[in-house]
């Protein structure tokens, strides 16, 4: 994986890396530290995990140390990360924190479609959305806690637990609000005056284009 064949959403190169930038490991070792971080978004499948190592090794990221038996285990291969590799790593994390690849939330886009729906079913969904939003970030507060109290991790090594609860929070809010206007009728829509809204501008779109051909 060079520049020239890594992509931005490959998170589980991107963790692989910087795991191995902190110490030689072995991918059994690899799944330990990120189910104990924990780093949930490679936290899939372990065949993913060899995928990338191989990946990895394969384009002269990573390189083995040694390779060693545990009584009747399987052979196990340390890595370490390369020259290359550390130049590789810091470089793409550079990347993704000035320009992250953009994304569409799900929920992003089924906001952009909010007017389609009858307002008080709009206002339910989002009561119930709020709700869920409030048990996540209580969830993961007590997840926090573990990692600081329990396990001591530092700081920088989970700040994307403060990130995850942070753009929670901003959306519950948000949640909360858009919820309070519909209720109070400050935010309303009616779905066939929205038809003939967009019929009359497309009509008038249509006449635009006629006059400049």
């Amino acid at each position: 994986m060079s520049n020239k064949s890594r992509t931005a959403n490959d998170v589980i190169a991107l963790t692989v890396l910087n795991l191995l930038a902190e110490e030689p490991m072995h991918p059994y070792q690899l799944q330990r530290v990120i189910r104990a971080r924990p780093k949930a978004w490679a936290m899939g499948k372990t065949r993913s995990l060899y995928h990338s190592v191989d990946r990895l090794f394969a384009d002269g990221l990573i390189e083995h140390v040694e390779t060693s038996r545990d009584g009747k285990r399987p052979e196990r291969t340390v890595y370490r990360i390369t020259e290359e590799g550390e130049e590789e790593r810091h470089t793409w994390l550079i990347d993704l924190i000035e320009q992250p690849a953009p994304e569409h939330p799900l929920f992003l886009v089924a906001i952009s479609f909010l007017a389609h729906l009858p307002a008080p079913e709009v206002l339910d969904a989002l009561r119930v959305r709020a709700v869920a939003l409030e048990g996540h970030i209580a969830g993961v507060e007590v997840w926090q806690r573990a990692l600081r109290d329990d396990l001591r991790l530092p700081r920088p090594t989970t700040i994307e637990i403060e990130f995850f609860i942070a753009m929670h929070r901003a959306e519950l809010a948000w949640v909360r609000s858009m919820a309070d206007e519909i209720q109070k009728g400050n935010l309303h829509w009616d779905e066939e005056s929205l038809r003939h809204h967009f019929a009359t501008t497309r009509g008038w779109s249509s006449a635009k284009e006629g006059d400049t051909e």
